[in-house]
């Protein structure tokens, strides 16, 4: 309860950049991954199916940044 405590008082009465900084990290990380994820399949599928194929990963990027919004933003 007192952690609670402290990190809304941080918040409210922090560093404002420290703050911003710190929550601001995690979620670049997340779409830096879901980026690299997307980037791993094109890369795979391109070499082994063809370019024929890489329609299906650039459609499928769509869904799977709104599956990471939905999953992450709950």
């Amino acid at each position: 309860m007192a952690e609670k405590q402290n990190s809304r008082s941080n918040l409210l009465n922090g560093n404002i950049f420290k703050t911003m900084l710190s929550l601001s990290i995690p979620a670049i990380l997340g779409m830096v991954v879901i980026g690299l994820y997307n980037f791993m399949d094109a890369v795979f599928v391109g070499r082994m199916v063809g370019p024929e194929a890489m329609t299906a990963v650039k459609v499928s990027y769509a869904f799977n940044s709104r599956y990471a919004k939905h999953v992450h933003y709950k």
